[in-house]
């Protein structure tokens, strides 16, 4: 789902992007939804919203903006057997991309080995 823009469509050009969180809800073919938002404090009310939904939930960090909302969420996971998890999205980072960029055109030769550190 984005809400707004076509980014998503960019990057993801056979994905079906849909705009509503209800749309998204009722697509009986995922079993995974990866809940991303520039607007932070979003999470908490997103991710409240989706617990009726059949399904498992991987989210961006920050994951909550207060240990409560934090808590209340993964009690609401175990309760309906759920998978709840954060991760933070960087293959939009610039660094990323230019390592991206870099291992497309050959620039970097054969690697053996990568390791990177935030």
């Amino acid at each position: 789902m984005q809400r707004y823009g076509d980014d998503a469509q960019k990057i993801y050009p056979d994905a079906k992007i849909v705009r509503d969180l209800d749309e998204l809800l009722a697509m009986k073919s995922i079993s995974l939804i990866a809940i991303c938002d520039a607007k932070r404090n979003t999470f908490f009310r997103l991710l409240k919203s989706v617990w009726t939904w059949d399904g498992h939930i991987v989210v961006d960090k920050p994951f909550t903006t207060t240990l409560a909302e934090a808590r209340a969420l993964v009690e609401i996971a175990r309760r309906n057997d759920r998978v709840l998890t954060v991760y933070q999205e960087r293959r939009c980072d610039g660094d990323f991309r230019t390592i991206q960029e870099l291992l497309a055109n050959g620039t970097l030769g054969k690697i053996v080995r990568f390791r990177i550190s935030v």
